[in-house]
């Protein structure tokens, strides 16, 4: 294979295939090993961080915080990572996974800087999930360590990257009707969806033992409790009032890293390059 396995992945062999003009993984172990860049704020680059485990980052100079997904049944919390099957499909600027699981169901799950802001745009899509669960998306757990951000698999630990309970020290979280927020320092970051939901802040700790328990204000995340009566949800995780609305923030989003992918494109003998050139623009916008 060429020489583009550094840049993809760090490993060698690289446990990436081709697909689609993309690469693919199935169960891979990374976090936040996907980079997706967004709008350029005050000098800084706003960042989403994907990976092969279907978990996201979201980064800001002066705060990064935690994006998982998942479903609720009853009191019981089952994140996508903990589905029997979940892959990646990476490319032009475009992160895709998609969880199976034969006892909670399906559905499909992408993350996209906003064009113009600071912003986190995700969708759930092709959702069939078991009765009488939801979906859920959470965020919280900002702080200024750097260390759970991996851009390297050769220079930092997978075990770092783990969310971690007492990230969330320091984060204020408050929940009113369809609106949740978290607040850190001088960020203050705000979630919404398009859908009907239910707003809850929780418990971290009773997080991580798979449990969606009532914060205590110790330790606390913000949670949107989703009704999953369509096929598809949009969430928006905005640090600055959002100016446009969410179904059209996730258009132009779209077609923005779409216009990118184009600007740099290869058709040679080998399929990796191939795929590896319609990550360069995108990338590019991250310098």
């Amino acid at each position: 294979m060429s020489g583009i396995v550094p840049l993809v992945s760090g490993r060698n062999p690289m446990p990436y295939t081709v697909r689609d003009d993309g690469f693919y993984i199935e169960r891979g172990p990374q976090r936040f090993n996907r980079a997706l860049y967004g709008a350029a704020v005050n000098g800084s680059r706003f960042s989403i961080f994907a990976g092969d485990v279907p978990e996201w980052m979201l980064y800001q100079a002066g705060g990064a915080g935690y994006v998982m997904a998942g479903i609720l049944d009853g009191t019981c919390f089952i994140p996508a990572a903990g589905f029997e099957s979940y892959d990646l499909w990476y490319g032009g600027g475009k992160a895709i996974s998609c969880v199976k699981d034969p006892q909670h169901g399906s559905m499909k799950l992408q993350a996209l800087p906003d064009r113009d802001a600071p912003c986190m745009l995700f969708k759930a899509s092709d959702i069939s999930l078991k009765s009488g669960t939801r979906l859920c998306v959470i965020f919280g757990g900002i702080d200024r360590a750097g260390d759970h951000r991996n851009l390297d698999a050769g220079y930092t630990a997978q075990e770092k990257t783990l969310f971690r309970p007492e990230r969330c020290k320091e984060n204020r979280v408050t929940a009113q009707g369809s609106t949740a927020w978290v607040e850190y320092g001088d960020l203050r970051a705000m979630l919404e969806t398009d859908c009907t939901c239910e707003t809850m802040v929780i418990d971290a700790s009773a997080l991580v033992q798979g449990k969606m328990m009532p914060g205590t204000g110790a330790q606390d995340l913000a949670a949107l409790i989703i009704d999953p009566a369509k096929a598809q949800a949009l969430v928006r995780i905005s640090l600055t009032e959002p100016e446009v609305s969410l179904a059209q923030a996730w258009t132009e989003a779209a077609k923005h890293t779409d216009a990118l992918a184009a600007r740099a494109t290869c058709n040679s003998s080998d399929r990796a390059l191939d795929a590896a050139f319609g990550c360069v623009a995108p990338a590019m916008e991250g310098m």
